[in-house]
């Protein structure tokens, strides 16, 4: 819903998503909740299609505990189906006309975006793109054992056998 309200020497503008029942209901909750008089207030609310979005979604094996609870975030979510997932090597080149290499990595990451989303290239500053990816092996997790182990096996020094204490 876009709202204009106008003040004594400003004028309030905005944008806000709400979830209501019908039109009416829509402006009296952004008039009440931002405390602005309908009388001075113009409303502009618009139906969001396709009416329902995909906030979070994955699979979990059952076997993998979840303790009872729903995850709270993708994240959280991407952590529990990290098994099915697989590890791959991405490199994005591209020449981009720019006045920085900040600029440039910018430019070229908005057009790698685009080109992934099906999208048309935005302007000329970015002459050629070529995104690859490639699956590479996972890594071998060591345990914390060895990980926080000083000796991982008897060694030979100078003068005899050491072992860990």
């Amino acid at each position: 819903m876009n709202f204009r309200s106008a003040k004594e020497s400003t004028i309030d503008i905005g944008k806000v998503l709400v979830v209501a029942n019908s039109r009416e209901a829509a402006e009296d909750i952004v008039l009440t909740h931002l405390d602005l008089p309908r009388s001075s207030t113009s409303c502009e609310v618009e139906r969001v299609k396709p009416s329902i979005f995909t906030v979070m979604r994955g699979e979990v094996r059952k076997d993998q505990p979840i303790n009872g609870t729903f995850p709270r975030s993708q994240a959280q979510l991407d952590r529990l189906c990290e098994d099915e997932r697989e590890p791959y090597a991405v490199q994005i080149t591209g020449t981009a006309w720019a006045h920085s290499s900040d600029n440039a990595i910018r430019k070229i990451g908005k057009a790698a975006v685009a080109k992934i989303e099906g999208r048309d290239v935005p302007g000329r500053a970015v002459t050629a793109i070529n995104l690859t990816a490639d699956q590479v092996e996972r890594e071998v997790k060591s345990s914390s054992f060895e990980k926080n182990s000083i000796f991982t096996g008897m060694k030979m020094f100078q003068g005899g056998t050491v072992s860990p204490r």
